[in-house]
């Protein structure tokens, strides 16, 4: 929401000239609000880490867009996806969703999967056998 106020018109014909000024004052506000990308595609954002293999990261996979302002505050949260609770990290695939990022844009949140780039392979029969 932007809001505007123009005063001081005064004159023959002040209702033309402070249309006229608002114009120009709407105007420049829109053209100062802009698509800007908030957090890109491909960020590493988690890691996952078994004692068998190395470790997988977990990157972003759209990004976040957003309308903002020129030096508008945004902050950015990661949160567990529920399924890496459950899940057994032996079966770990690229692609599935290891997290959820939040940018928190003033009242607005636009979220992003993290997702894995890459899986786990299930641990050798070495590792099982030194490890029992």
């Amino acid at each position: 929401t932007v809001v505007g106020a123009v005063l001081g018109q005064g004159g023959r014909q002040p209702l033309p000239r402070a249309l006229s000024v608002a114009e120009r004052l709407v105007n420049a506000a829109a053209a100062a609000v802009v698509t800007r990308t908030v957090l890109p595609a491909g960020v590493p954002l988690a890691t996952v880490q078994v004692p068998w293999a190395h470790a997988v990261v977990g990157r972003t996979a759209s990004g976040v867009t957003a309308v903002a302002l020129p030096g508008q505050r945004f902050s950015v949260t990661v949160e567990e996806a529920q399924v890496m609770r459950q899940v057994d990290l032996r079966s770990l695939r690229a692609g599935e969703r290891l997290a959820t990022v939040v940018v928190h844009l003033g009242r607005r949140a636009v979220e992003d999967p993290v997702v894995a780039e890459g899986g786990f392979s299930p641990p050798s029969l070495s590792y099982r056998l030194s490890r029992t």
